[in-house]
């Protein structure tokens, strides 16, 4: 059976919730060895994204990326978290910015579950159609 990184990452995420500490190093020491015997040490970056994507889930913890073509003010980017929030019903969001000139007014919110299109040429784009 061909695993993907998925899998590994869910393993991962189960030996992060045995409370034992020695249980634990023991799973770790156990997943990395068929880490290495599946060949596949190369796939850990992603296996740990992935982990990471899979644990945030599970604590309804939310990463935000927030494109604008400017540096937003805090005043905005919590007028932004709200309107997250409200379409959400998560409150537990991580926030960051991005800059992208080719943003032309207003922002884009993107999440896992969410995206918010609230720029001009976004609009345009939606007339063209």
């Amino acid at each position: 059976m061909k695993y993907k990184v998925k899998d590994y990452a869910e393993v991962l995420y189960d030996i992060s919730q045995i409370k034992g500490d020695r249980e634990k190093k023991n799973a770790v020491a156990d997943f990395l060895n068929m880490v290495k015997e599946h060949y596949v040490e190369s796939w850990m970056p992603n296996i740990f994204q992935n982990f990471e994507n899979i644990y945030n889930k599970n604590i309804k913890h939310s990463k935000v990326e927030i494109i604008s073509a400017y540096r937003l003010e805090n005043n905005q980017l919590q007028e932004i978290k709200k309107l997250i929030v409200k379409h959400s019903n998560n409150d537990n969001i991580e926030i960051h910015e991005k800059i992208d000139k080719d943003v032309i007014g207003g922002f884009k919110a993107e999440a896992d579950y969410l995206r918010i299109k609230a720029s001009l040429k976004d609009k345009i784009e939606e007339l063209k159609i």
